[in-house]
């Protein structure tokens, strides 16, 4: 499903009105911020990314890990 359509908690047609109603639930859970989807906390502001793709786990892991060149080196 589409993340916009997962936030909206709105589905397609063949899903069974049970589901419908869950994923509108577990839709209030979640955000949308620019392109990407966030998952509220309990408090309902903190945020975190939704990873969806390998290509957006990839570049994540490459922003995140930038600042520093491992536990060694930085030790050093």
């Amino acid at each position: 499903m589409h993340p916009k359509a997962f936030c909206s908690g709105t589905g397609p047609e063949q899903v069974a009105l049970t589901e419908k109603r869950q994923i509108r639930r577990d839709a209030k859970k979640f955000t949308l911020k620019g392109n990407c989807m966030h998952y509220l906390g309990e408090n309902g502001l903190s945020m975190r990314r939704v990873i969806l793709t390998e290509k957006e786990k990839d570049e994540v892991l490459t922003e995140v890990h930038a600042v520093h060149f491992g536990v060694k080196r930085m030790l050093d």
